[in-house]
């Protein structure tokens, strides 16, 4: 019975220390995995920590390089006519906006101009950011879906493009004057400096003529307009109102900015939304003091004032628009600079792009593509016939008061009055009649020849005017009549054909007349060749232009191999970092499972010093339990003894007592 108690409490005792030592492992697995979770996560908190001190190091270095350059930077004169033709399109058509609440199905016209006085560029995180300060205006003509014509405006003191839509605009092909590095006239911006005076006579003459036919002639309402509205005191008060800036930004694309002044005012009709526009917002003042210095905002704005009292004061002719860049000239006299385009030195690489601002000459080998995030869309029209146009009668064209000629080349001859050939028919020479040769039927210029050659061999004016007769007839069989180019000429020769066939025969042509006429005929011809030239011009420009395109889709092809070529590096590279990444997170498990394995020895040999240690104690036990149990025997066999040596004692006693009392009773039994 006892021992059995001995083994249940040995049994219970072991439970209760297995029991213990697998708490002691788990509370220590728990432990190391709380440490190496701290470790961890010390160890990211401590990368975010070095990765936020570099970004903020970073942002402060690039604060002070930006505050640095801000200061550095310079506004450059440019006094110039600027104009983009059409907003929308330079911008491949955004968005075609609301007005009054109403959608835009159609934008007709989205012209930008602005008579400028500095332009600016400044390098930033995104990229290079180039302003035109001055008077500008944007015009709007666009259809409503409700089919409703409307047209609207917003005067402005700043342009600001991104370099995307700059160097755009400075590649788009040129329409004319593709030598001339000052004056610009392409497809998506035209740039004409108010002082010409380096240009030679025959030059301006060029230009003047190229400038009304492809500017101030088509847009001449947009003109007088703007001019009008320039002359109105509460126009342009940038003191009072702040700058109003159309955009390309990246954060504020296709928007007009406009000061906090503006937003204060009430019922500004200008925040009201347009046409083509994203949005017109109140962040000009903060842009501006992003990216000029005060010093240079004080500048512009004084500039724009001394620009709004000039050409609010400017006296124009409004049938001979380029007199306002003839008379802006003479009001800034002296104050004017000269234009001063960056020359190209000898067997230096002619730019891709057209010099349009003078801040942004240092990027004229430089080109940004088109980001994706901006996508340009083609614009959508209509397809509606042509009309119709019926030519002016003769009668009509007659009555026509002629206005300066901006043709290039044109000579001017003043007309043949019927009072003033009266007085020159007295001076008439007698000739004698001659049949007329028969008229080319080739071309219009064999037919101009024709008639000089008539007008010089001293016919009689009937016959000079059965001449004109028979040039305009083989004019017309030629079908130029029908024609917008030639028209005038033929209804030249009708007048000219009247007047002569009613003279009187015999006489001929005063030479007054002879020279005026022979040179309306040079001028007629010179025209012609004019027209000839300009032809060929086009002809050459669209061949260069295909070959400009031809060369722009090889280096889009060659972007896109590039760009190719750059994602499959980029692509094996990811490849070699996963491979790197797998092999280094193998390493980083081999290592944990080394970890582990040497965990679990340390436990094992634990175990086992514990297990032994255990046995030693139970041997020591069972030692305890033998030496007592001896202890108890020897106990018991030593009282055993000493009962046993007790009664032998006793009965030697007894033996002795009786023997003693035998003895004494012997003595007695003796003694009877």
């Amino acid at each position: 019975m006892g021992f059995e108690k001995i083994n249940e409490n040995q049994q219970e005792k072991e439970k209760l220390e297995k029991e213990f030592l697998e708490k002691e492992a788990l509370e220590k697995e728990r432990l190391e995995r709380e440490r190496l979770e701290k470790e961890k996560l010390e160890k990211e908190r401590l990368e975010k920590e070095r990765l936020e001190k570099e970004r903020l190091e970073k942002e402060r270095l690039e604060k002070e390089r930006f505050e640095k350059l801000k200061m550095e930077n310079k506004v450059y004169p440019n006094y110039s006519l600027f104009m983009i033709p059409s907003w929308s399109d330079l911008l491949g058509y955004p968005t075609l906006g609301t007005y009054v609440n109403h959608p835009v199905s159609k934008i007709e016209s989205d012209s930008v101009i602005f008579f400028s006085g500095y332009d600016y560029s400044i390098e930033t995180s995104k990229g290079t950011l180039h302003y035109l300060f001055g008077l500008g205006y944007y015009f709007l003509k666009f259809e409503l879906e409700s089919g409703k014509y409307v047209t609207d405006n917003r005067i402005l003191t700043g342009l600001v493009l991104s370099d995307f839509v700059y160097d755009h605009m400075a590649t788009s092909g040129n329409i004319t004057l593709e030598e001339d590095r000052d004056v610009i006239i392409a497809e998506k911006v035209i740039k004409v400096p108010i002082n010409l005076s380096n240009k030679s006579e025959d030059h301006l003459t060029f230009i003047k003529g190229a400038l009304m036919r492809n500017v101030f002639i088509p847009n001449k309402d947009i003109f007088l307009e703007m001019m009008e509205r320039i002359r109105m005191e509460d126009s342009y008060q940038i003191s009072n109102e702040g700058h109003e800036i159309l955009s390309s930004h990246w954060d504020y694309y296709n928007q007009i900015l406009v000061s906090d002044k503006m937003r204060a005012k009430p019922n500004s009709s200008y925040l009201n939304p347009t046409a083509g526009l994203d949005g017109i917002t109140p962040a000009a003042d903060i842009l501006l003091e992003e990216t000029i210095s005060s010093i240079n905002l004080n500048i512009i704005e004084d500039n724009i004032t001394t620009l709004k009292s000039i050409y609010s004061n400017l006296e124009f002719d409004p049938m001979y628009l380029f007199s306002i860049i003839e008379q802006a000239a003479l009001l800034f006299g002296s104050d004017l600079p000269p234009t001063a385009s960056r020359q190209l030195g000898p067997g230096a690489k002619k730019p891709s792009k057209e010099s349009i601002f003078a801040s942004a000459e240092d990027r004229l080998y430089e080109f940004i593509s088109w980001p994706i995030q901006f996508t340009r869309k083609a614009k959508k029209e209509p397809k509606v016939l042509p009309k119709l146009v019926e030519p002016l009668s003769a009668l009509e064209q007659f009555t026509i008061k002629s206005t300066k000629s901006t043709d290039i080349g044109a000579i001017e001859i003043r007309e043949i009055e019927p009072e003033a050939f009266e007085l020159e028919t007295l001076k008439s020479e007698t000739v004698e009649h001659k049949s007329l040769p028969p008229p080319p039927e080739a071309d219009i210029k064999q037919i101009l020849q024709y008639l000089k050659i008539v007008i010089e061999e001293n016919y009689e004016m009937p016959s000079i005017g059965q001449a004109f007769e028979l040039a305009r007839e083989s004019a017309r069989q030629m079908g130029v009549s029908a024609t917008t180019l030639h028209q005038a000429k033929v209804w030249e020769m009708s007048k000219y054909a009247n007047i002569y066939v009613k003279k009187e025969p015999g006489f001929g042509l005063p030479e007054k007349e002879k020279l005026d006429l022979a040179r309306k005929i040079d001028g007629w011809i010179f025209e012609i060749e004019e027209s000839e030239r300009l032809e060929r011009e086009r002809l050459e420009k669209a061949r260069l232009e295909k070959e400009r395109l031809e060369r722009l889709e090889q280096e889009r092809v060659e972007r896109e191999r590039q760009e190719r070529e750059r994602k499959e590096r980029e692509r094996l590279e990811q490849i070699q970092l996963e491979k790197e990444k797998l092999a280094q997170e193998q390493l980083e498990k081999e290592r944990l499972e080394k970890i582990e394995r040497e965990k679990e020895e340390a436990l094992r040999l634990e175990r086992e010093r514990l297990d032994k240690e255990r046995e030693e104690r139970e041997a020591i036990e069972k030692e305890k339990e033998e030496v007592k149990r001896l202890k108890l025997e020897r106990k018991q066999k030593e009282k055993e003894a000493k009962q046993e040596a007790k009664k032998r004692k006793n009965l030697e006693k007894q033996k002795k007592k009786l023997e003693k009392k035998k003895l004494k009773e012997q003595k007695k039994l003796n003694n009877l």
